[in-house]
């Protein structure tokens, strides 16, 4: 969105480079889910989490969560419980490398169901993003909720 502003056109962006951290290609990569719960299966703040094509995954039954790797924003998701598809979503991503994931449902609230974005600036915390859509899962599309922590 911010190449699409006004400014972008500005002789000063011609020279400006947007340029994401590496470290953040690994958070953002799912491959890091069957790696976490490798570590620490049983974690309370995990779910049983496998790369697709491990003989493992099978222990997720019917009910699981497909996500290829390299996803973003609820693309090429695809959620299956009792061996049926719930809710699945297109995208530009190669669902050849994936992991499963143990379906948790979401709570939702007046027919939407949120997610909450954290950062982490160093060690402290600095912000979180509410979205929320009437789907299963949350995605680019999805509304941004104003939200306000008030202390």
């Amino acid at each position: 969105w911010m190449f699409a502003e006004d400014f972008f056109t500005a002789p000063a962006m011609h020279r400006t480079r947007f340029i994401e951290p590496p470290w953040k290609a690994i958070l953002s990569n799912k491959g890091i889910l069957p790696l976490l719960w490798a570590m620490t299966p049983g974690h309370p703040n995990l779910l049983e989490s496998y790369f697709a094509d491990d003989p493992a995954a099978s222990r997720l039954g019917g009910s699981f969560v497909l996500k290829p790797l390299a996803s973003r924003e609820g693309s090429n998701i695809t959620l299956v419980a009792d061996g049926s598809v719930l809710e699945a979503t297109a995208g530009p991503y190669d669902a050849a490398n994936a992991v499963v994931q143990a379906l948790a449902s979401m709570p939702a609230f007046d027919g939407q169901t949120p997610v909450i974005g954290s950062w982490i600036v160093g060690d402290k915390p600095c912000g979180i993003g509410i979205r929320e859509d009437a789907g299963r899962i949350t995605q680019n599309t999805s509304r941004f909720v104003p939200h306000a922590i008030i202390g």
